[in-house]
């Protein structure tokens, strides 16, 4: 979170080094302050503000017809029509983009930055990747998953047995489901690895809404239509 001190400090620090600009006056900073979206306020950090200055005074093609403060979120939220997307989140790379401060990142967004998750999982091969999840959108995943793990839970142990093999088949399924593979609905072993170890998958769940899950196998794909049908459960 940022304060209204640091905001307008850097507002007024980048209003004095910008070629042809004028310094913002108090009123003005006020209104800067007040018309900046609330998230923002929420998710910025003085280091992910101060990037955002750095990257509008380096822009050699900064948006002409945006007010100043509106502008440094182009450099730290997706965009369409170049207009920042706060509601989505911060972008997936920013912190690449900000290990590298004294260099220009171009703030048009990635292919996957820009489209909505319905469009990037149907692909015309029909598969899809947990790569391609915005963290909001891998976040809300998992928060179904554990919202299925309630409702397995709710309807009891059926007392089938699970064999070595099939206690690890399902807590790799599980585990795949957390890192945004596919709801947990589509398997019935996992149902019971979860009945079975309750302590064990909350803790993984709570690592994964923390956003600390393994990172998927690079090139793994799974088969999109997982995601369409009824739950059995």
């Amino acid at each position: 979170m940022i304060t209204i001190e640091e905001f307008q400090a850097a507002l007024t620090g980048l209003s004095q080094l910008l070629p042809m600009s004028r310094q913002m006056t108090a009123p003005a900073l006020v209104i800067a302050w007040d018309t900046t979206p609330i998230t923002a306020k929420q998710q910025l950090t003085p280091q992910s503000l101060s990037f955002a200055v750095s990257q509008r005074a380096m822009d050699p093609s900064p948006p002409k017809e945006v007010p100043l403060h509106l502008s440094l979120l182009r450099y730290l939220y997706p965009l369409r029509n170049d207009c920042a997307e706060v509601e989505r989140g911060l972008r997936t790379d920013l912190a690449q983009r900000m290990a590298q401060p004294d260099r220009f990142h171009d703030p048009a967004p990635a292919r996957e930055e820009h489209t909505p998750a319905s469009a990037r999982r149907l692909t015309a091969s029909g598969f899809w990747h947990p790569s391609m999840l915005t963290t909001e959108e891998l976040r809300a995943h998992v928060q179904k998953v554990a919202e299925q793990v309630e409702r397995v839970r709710a309807k009891g142990d059926p007392g089938t047995s699970l064999t070595t093999a099939q206690e690890a088949t399902a807590r790799m399924i599980f585990e795949r489901a957390l890192q945004g593979f596919w709801p947990l609905h589509h398997d019935n072993i996992a149902a019971l690895w979860v009945l079975r170890n309750r302590k064990w998958a909350d803790e993984l769940i709570q690592i994964a809404l923390a956003g600390n899950t393994p990172a998927p196998p690079p090139g793994e794909a799974v088969v999109a239509q997982l995601l369409g049908g009824s739950s059995r459960w």
